[in-house]
C-alpha cells in the first residue's frame, strides 16, 4: 500500500490519474463511489447515506490533515539520491 506521506505533492491521483486534486478525490469517496462487493463498510455504514457523507468543514480538515503528512526533510533526502 502506498504511504500518504507527501500525498498533497501529487499531481495525480488513483490508478489512472483521473483526478488531479486531493478535493476530487475525497469528494469521490465522499458521493461518487459506486457500490461494489469489493466497497469497504464504512462507505455504506447504516444511518450515513451512500459515502462518506463528508461536511465541507469536514473536507477542509482532512486536506489540512494530509498537507501535514508533508516531509521536506525526505523530499531533499530523495533529490540527494541513496547515501
Amino acid at each position: 500500500m502506498p504511504t500518504l506521506r507527501n500525498a498533497a505533492l501529487r499531481s495525480s491521483f488513483m490508478h489512472d490519474g483521473r483526478f488531479k486534486s486531493l478535493r476530487e478525490v475525497i469528494e469521490h469517496y465522499n458521493s461518487g463511489a459506486k457500490n461494489s462487493p469489493t466497497l469497504d463498510a464504512i462507505m455504506t455504514k447504516p444511518g450515513k447515506g451512500f459515502g462518506l457523507c463528508l461536511s465541507e468543514n469536514e473536507i477542509d480538515t482532512l486536506i489540512a490533515f494530509l498537507h501535514t503528512l508533508t516531509d521536506e526533510d525526505f523530499l531533499s533526502r530523495e533529490e540527494l539520491g541513496p547515501p
